[in-house]
């Protein structure tokens, strides 16, 4: 049986990091004339006009924010470090909100030289 092709993807989302270099205005203004509503940022792409701008132009577009990427990386050797992380954290869980982001992507992974039981 032949597939049938994909002509509605407005119930699809990408991320802007596939399309990197792109800006995040790049990213909306290119995926809202494919058809597609639904983006998932990355955070590097919200540093150049902060999160509560970057809501706006989401909102205004009309887009559908699934997620947040990326947060999490709170294994790490020393104190200060883990609350560095947590501090991070903290502003991720805050940017997510601006724009309107139902979840926010963590990476958990391990650090290099802690064994998996400390780690978890």
């Amino acid at each position: 049986m032949p597939a049938t092709p994909l002509t509605d993807l407005s119930r699809c989302a990408i991320h802007t990091q596939t399309n990197k270099p792109w800006s995040l205005a790049q990213c909306i203004d290119g995926y809202g004339k494919a058809g597609i509503k639904g983006i998932s940022v990355w955070r590097h792409t919200l540093e150049p006009m902060g999160a509560k701008e970057a809501g706006r132009m989401l909102r205004d577009a009309g887009m559908h924010v699934p997620a947040l990427v990326r947060g999490g990386f709170f294994v790490a050797d020393t104190a200060a470090a883990r609350q560095a992380a947590i501090d991070t954290n903290r502003v991720c869980v805050d940017e997510a909100a601006a724009i309107g982001a139902e979840m926010i992507v963590l990476v958990v992974g391990a650090v290099p030289g802690i064994p998996l039981e400390d780690a978890r």
